[in-house]
């Protein structure tokens, strides 16, 4: 009897705790805003609706915070069918808002370097890359290289070394294919976490763009790359602005307002800013 009301009483602790996330993601939803702490599901009301590790808090950074254990994941590509889970993925952890042409275009960028990580029925992170041609004048320099355009993970499953997966899954890809000459991403100048994590997986400072971000601040990033074929990394043209042809301007500046007012008067969602 007492075996009996132990499973009981686990049947009801766990039926209360998905009736309070069902309740809590529906809100969230119905004001049209995932919800960064939780996972998205393939079954969830989400799919109706792209930053690598974050840098730790001070709780972590202080010797009695025990950390994280590394999170066994799966990967998945990101097609037609799931392409609004990665909506809201990117939603939730970026600041900058892409156009529907990004959502259109991404099913149609190789899934060898785009992807979901998946843990179990969740998807906690992703990663989302293309092909470019290479206009180096190094007659020496293979004719294609790769752009990093997102990599992020949801804020509570971060510290499990997901990003590094989803990273390390698109360098293997890369090293097989000849005609890469090498992988590159833009990062913000003050994300240091992020400068620090791709150090991590040999990509260097090549070069800084002034003013790249659109009302984000500080609005300048730096060029990050990686070699792939071994030659030393060019420093490239440092001028241009965000990839203007997949952010959507007028989202982007409808989130800054958002933001800008609720750092003014908080609202009473439940999740952080």
């Amino acid at each position: 009897k007492e075996e009996l009301r132990e499973v009981l009483r686990h049947i009801r602790a766990s039926r209360d705790a998905d009736h309070t996330r069902n309740t809590f993601q529906e809100g969230l939803h119905a004001r049209g805003r995932p919800d960064p702490r939780v996972p998205l599901m393939a079954s969830n009301a989400m799919e109706e609706s792209t930053a690598g590790e974050e840098p730790l808090t001070k709780e972590e950074q202080t010797p009695q915070f025990k950390k994280k254990s590394p999170l066994q994941v799966q990967f998945g590509p990101i097609h037609a069918n799931n392409a609004n889970m990665f909506r809201a993925l990117n939603m939730a952890v970026f600041p900058v808002r892409y156009n529907e042409k990004f959502y259109q275009d991404v099913p149609l960028f190789p899934r060898e370097y785009t992807m979901y990580a998946w843990y179990g029925e969740f998807v906690v992170g992703a990663i989302c890359c293309r092909r470019e041609n290479n206009a180096s004048e190094n007659e020496n320099a293979r004719p294609k290289k790769l752009y990093i355009m997102t990599l992020g993970v949801l804020a509570a499953w971060r510290g499990r070394g997901i990003g590094g997966k989803l990273l390390q899954k698109v360098l293997d890809a890369a090293a097989e294919e000849e005609t890469l000459d090498h992988i590159y991403l833009h990062v913000q100048t003050s994300n240091d976490a992020a400068i620090a994590f791709y150090a991590q997986f040999g990509f260097e400072n090549v070069g800084k763009i002034k003013n790249y971000y659109n009302r984000i601040e500080p609005p300048d990033c730096y060029i990050l790359r990686k070699s792939l074929s071994g030659a030393e990394c060019e420093v490239p043209e440092t001028s241009g602005s965000h990839d203007s042809e997949h952010v959507d301007e007028a989202a982007e500046e409808k989130a800054s307002e958002e933001k800008a007012s609720e750092e003014v008067a908080p609202t009473d969602d439940t999740h952080p800013q």
